[in-house]
């Protein structure tokens, strides 16, 4: 006799489970396989103590520059968001370190200037009195850019080789080259003479060195083993399918989950449905979503006039301010699919509370916090990746294994134009980067059409015959002579 099974209101919740799981990865007994051959070191960034008055005015007014709209340092044509300003000051840190050690430079005297090397250009030339005080002045602007460039290049050459870093690292150290420049020189350049820094002889050799590290990015194999990380779009698709499956009250062989353990769940669906049922956006919009900003509810027409409504649709609305190529794209509007209305509903009604959250965006931390670093995130979706299918995936990996999956099955150019569209990027952009598809993958449909040719197969079956709109039907009989204009009359008659 089989024995009855308990009411499931009765089932004892498994504390003890959650505990191990939570201990476990509290420490780290899951060991994740390297994606590199890199080791950690010793830090070489600069310490908190290195850093003088003076250093710290400079590298507050440059923040300051990067991220406030109403400063009246004047140097970029847009400001950044404060999570890429922060990645710069980082690395800038990091630089700062690497000349401190290198040129053995005293910590109360480093400055920018032991970086980007200055030398003053429009207020010197307004001062000169002559032609040779003229020639002095551009002679010093060119060594200041021949003595920044044998900076750059001492500071490239310890990171590859005491850091062993990519490409595109390098690329980064440029472009924090190129921030520190422009700060230094804002008020040296005269716009009445050159666009953007066009005179300041120490930015137009940033830029070329930058335009170099950019070739050398993209032509570089990627740093990790991709292999590692990859998922075909359907097993990324099981992935989800699976998480879905998790947000269960009750585990598999009867006992209740904890409220926290569910809530864990849908959240963690929840993230990767937004990835997996929409066209998939960088993971800043998921971190910074946000009910009645960003994420709103309501009825939306086709003049593009939106309605708050309770009963209406739910969408993703981004300003240009609220995403990485807002000031191409613009404002942009995605329809969550209603799918999903369930489960976001609830967690916004009831789960997300569970975890105290000090902020309004949709998803939080289990500690309360919201998700500011683009790693939080990552590792969430690895770990969850990694536990259903051995990979490491990361959540911009998953905007690529798309777009590879959709070209190696021959969507169409619309489609592929319209999910560019959706994704804020150039048609070239996701072919350059996005594509991961090997390059005898891309070439041989061209391979195979060349070779039916050659064959004796005809063209029209081949490539296809397009249809004639009606305006072009037109205009090639126009081109007709009046004899073939009307055989073709006869022609339409006797059908």
């Amino acid at each position: 006799m089989s024995t009855p099974r308990t009411p499931e209101k009765d089932r004892p919740t498994n504390l003890a489970l959650e505990a191990l799981v939570k201990l476990r990865n509290q420490l780290k007994l899951v060991q994740y396989p390297k994606t590199t051959n890199r080791h950690r070191q010793e830090a070489y960034a600069l310490d908190a103590e290195d850093l003088s008055t003076e250093l710290c005015a400079e590298l507050d007014y440059l923040l300051d520059a990067m991220v406030n709209p109403h400063s009246d340092i004047n140097c970029f044509k847009t400001q950044v968001s404060l999570e890429t300003a922060m990645r710069r000051m980082a690395m800038l840190y990091r630089l700062l370190g690497v000349v401190k050690k290198v040129k053995q430079i005293p910590a109360e005297v480093l400055s920018l200037d032991h970086l980007v090397h200055f030398a003053p250009h429009k207020t010197a030339l307004r001062r000169a009195r002559n032609y040779d005080e003229v020639r002095l002045i551009e002679q010093a602007s060119l060594e200041a850019a021949e003595q920044t460039q044998a900076t750059l290049r001492t500071v490239l050459n310890w990171l590859r080789k005491e850091r062993q870093i990519h490409p595109s690292t390098e690329k980064g150290v440029v472009e924090v080259f190129l921030v520190v420049a422009k700060i230094q020189h804002f008020k040296e350049t005269d716009s009445l003479k050159a666009d953007n820094y066009g005179d300041i002889p120490v930015i137009l050799m940033l830029r070329q060195e930058l335009k170099e590290a950019k070739e050398r990015a993209k032509h570089a194999p990627p740093a990790a083993d991709e292999s590692l990380k990859w998922l075909d779009w359907p097993e990324f698709l099981a992935c989800v399918h699976h998480l879905e499956r998790e947000c269960q009250p009750t585990y598999s062989y009867g006992s209740k989950r904890t409220p926290t353990a569910v809530a864990r769940s849908v959240q963690r669906y929840l993230l990767f449905a937004l990835l997996a049922y929409m066209p998939p956006d960088r993971q800043r919009t998921l971190r910074e979503l946000e009910v009645g900003k960003t994420l709103v509810k309501g009825l939306l027409n086709h003049n593009g006039v939106f309605e708050a409504k309770d009963d209406g649709k739910w969408y993703i609305h981004l300003m240009k301010t609220n995403y990485k190529t807002g000031k191409t794209y613009g404002e942009q509007w995605l329809m969550v699919p209603d799918i999903l209305y369930s489960y976001l509903e609830a967690w916004l009604a009831q789960w997300r509370a569970l975890f105290s959250p000090n902020h309004n965006f949709v998803f939080t931390q289990e500690n309360g916090k919201p998700y500011r670093k683009a790693s939080d995130l990552s590792n969430l979706i690895r770990r969850a990746t990694y536990r259903l299918a051995g990979k490491l995936t990361t959540s911009h990996l998953i905007r690529h294994m798309l777009i590879t999956y959709l070209k190696r099955h021959g969507a169409s150019d619309e489609v592929m134009r319209s999910l560019a569209d959706a994704m804020h990027h150039s048609t070239k952009i996701q072919g350059e980067i996005y594509d991961r598809r090997h390059q005898l993958e891309k070439v041989a449909p061209a391979q195979d059409l060349v070779l039916k040719l050659a064959m004796g197969e005809p063209v029209s079956t081949l490539i296809g015959v397009r249809s004639l709109s009606v305006e072009e039907l037109v205009q090639q009989i126009r081109q007709l002579s009046p004899g073939e204009r009307q055989r073709l009359l006869t022609l339409v008659r006797q059908s």
